[in-house]
Parts: structure tokens; C-alpha cells; sequence
């Protein structure tokens, strides 16, 4: 496997990041606990350190499927976790999404407590624009950016090669296309 510094953050993280969006359970996919927490294991055993996952599929459970694997192997301190909420320390926030409703300040606010009090340790954005990221910017330092980008769906290349100009950690979702 080969690691990466993940921009700004100092992490080194494998060049491969586990995507657990299909680790969700019924209505996600149609595999066994069993299957799915060997699917973890084996991408641990072929050197990836790096799990992406969010709140969002299937209402936490992959992000329990991925805590409780974790637990088990005694791998947790090995593993840089990136998500959008959950478990009982974050490496990578990402904001999942920017929310008209609220004012930028309050959220990146929010961010800059939650590294104050160490449950989260960088603080990063996904499906935000240019504008957005440097708006958010002010408030709290953006260290990773997370956008869609595949062979079919290039639309963020440009903005990809911007976040890396500013030395943000990059990591694309949907990346298979």
C-alpha cells in the first residue's frame, strides 16, 4: 500500500480509503454482519488506514459496522476515520453538506468547539463550493475537501486541483463512477 500525507492535517493515510456508503445493511446491501465486518478487515490487512462513512447510511450502521470491527481487532488508534458524526472521537470532520439555514460562522463555530474539547482533530467540507470553502475558511481552518469525481463525472476537477493548491486533504466520493 502506499500513504500520503492528507494535506494540511500531518495524517498519513493509505492513497486507498475505505467507502462503507455500501455497508449499510437492509435496503443497502444484501450481505452478512459477518461479511461486512470481514470486508473491513480485509482492507485493514491490505494496508489501508483510512475509512470513510457517515450517519447517513443506513441510519449509523455503518459507521456501528465499522466501530464495532475496529473494536475487535484492537485497531481503532491504527485507523483514521472520516465522517460526517458519530463514534467517540473523529480524526476527519467533514460537513456533509452546506445548509442555506445557517450562517456559516455558527457552523464553523460549532467545528472549532468540538476540536477545543478533542472530539474531532480536523474539521473538512463535502459538496461545498469554492465560495463556500472560503468562507468557511475565516471561521475554522478547512484541512480536507470531499466532492464527487469519477471517470464519468469530472465536474469538480477544477476545484479538486484548487483544494490541493491550498493544501487541503483531497478525497473524492462516488469515485467508481
Amino acid at each position: 500500500m502506499k500513504y500520503t500525507k492528507f494535506g494540511k492535517t500531518g495524517i498519513e493515510v493509505s492513497k486507498m480509503c475505505l467507502g462503507t456508503w455500501g455497508i449499510g445493511g437492509a435496503g443497502w446491501d444484501n450481505y452478512s454482519d459477518e461479511s461486512r465486518m470481514d470486508a473491513i478487515k480485509a482492507a485493514l490487512d491490505c494496508g489501508i488506514n483510512f475509512i470513510d462513512t457517515a450517519p447517513a447510511y443506513n441510519a449509523g450502521k455503518a459507521e456501528q459496522y465499522v466501530g464495532e470491527t475496529l473494536h475487535k481487532l484492537g485497531a481503532r488508534k491504527e485507523v483514521v476515520i472520516s465522517t460526517k458524526c458519530g463514534t467517540d472521537y473523529i480524526d476527519v470532520y467533514l460537513v456533509h453538506w452546506p445548509d442555506p439555514n445557517v450562517p456559516m460562522e455558527e457552523t464553523m463555530d460549532a467545528l472549532n468547539q468540538l476540536k477545543k474539547q478533542g472530539k474531532i482533530l480536523h474539521a473538512g467540507v463535502s459538496n461545498f463550493t469554492k465560495e463556500q470553502m472560503e468562507e468557511a475558511n475565516k471561521y475554522c481552518e478547512i484541512k480536507a475537501y470531499q466532492p464527487q469525481f469519477s471517470m464519468v463525472d469530472r465536474d469538480n476537477e477544477e476545484l479538486i486541483r484548487w483544494a490541493h493548491a491550498q493544501d487541503m486533504g483531497v478525497m473524492t466520493y462516488g469515485t467508481l463512477g
